[in-house]
């Protein structure tokens, strides 16, 4: 005898399985756009670059053009549609670092962990174009005297964490591994992370700066950029 399910819960599950259905489909869609257009091609490095300078380093790929997925496989119908899909303009790189001040880590005698401790910094650049296929380095530089002068690490400053974020026309291309914290993995860590970024680099901000401000040879493994940016 075929079981009988009363109308009342049909009424209260229906909902729920189509929520959960449109949520996996969201899921599936952001996992597809995850490296679709722009990938890191390797770890963000940080080295003494002179006396003066630490460079840190931000290498990535670009995979596809953006537009291609807003075609949806059609051919452009007007001129202003037309673009040439081996090439991408206008892509911003905004980088957000994290440093432990083991100078006040020290005077306070407080954990590492203490949060009281971490310092943020934010700088961003802007690229006129670049080539599909094509691997790149986005530089920037941060003071070594600040380095020295809260005991970031000595002669080799360890980055506590970072987050890297890519977009373009006000749309963010997602790349994995873009967010890093310590020794966390936790999704909701690393986004907790990157809010704490985003919120408090400001305060220092301007000493994390674009390395072609300071010299335009840090533009050979990147290309043109926006100077006004």
């Amino acid at each position: 005898m075929p079981t009988i399910i009363p109308m009342i819960i049909l009424n209260n599950l229906l909902p729920a399985v189509l929520l959960l259905t449109v949520t996996t489909n969201l899921s599936f869609a952001q996992a597809e756009d995850v490296d679709r257009f722009v990938s890191l091609a390797g770890k963000i490095t940080i080295k003494r670059d002179s006396d003066a300078w630490l460079k840190i380093s931000v290498p990535f790929e670009v995979v596809s053009h953006p537009d291609l997925a807003a075609l949806e496989g059609r051919k452009p119908s007007s001129r202003e549609e037309l673009f040439n899909p081996k090439f991408i303009d206008d892509l911003e790189i905004r980088l957000y670092l994290c440093f432990r001040n083991d100078f006040a880590r020290k005077f306070t005698r407080t954990d590492k962990s203490d949060p009281a401790n971490f310092q943020y910094y934010s700088s961003a650049l802007k690229c006129m174009i670049l080539e599909q296929g094509s691997k790149y380095s986005a530089h920037f530089l941060f003071p070594a005297a600040i380095a020295e002068r809260d005991e970031f690490g000595g002669s080799y400053p360890e980055i506590l964490g970072y987050a890297v974020e890519f977009s373009r026309k006000g749309t963010i291309l997602e790349a994995s591994e873009a967010i890093k914290f310590d020794s966390y993995r936790q999704e909701e860590v690393l986004e907790k992370f990157k809010s704490e970024a985003f919120s408090k680099s400001s305060q220092n901000d301007g000493i994390l700066i674009p390395a072609h401000k300071i010299d335009q040879s840090f533009l050979r493994d990147l290309g043109p950029v926006y100077l006004d940016y």
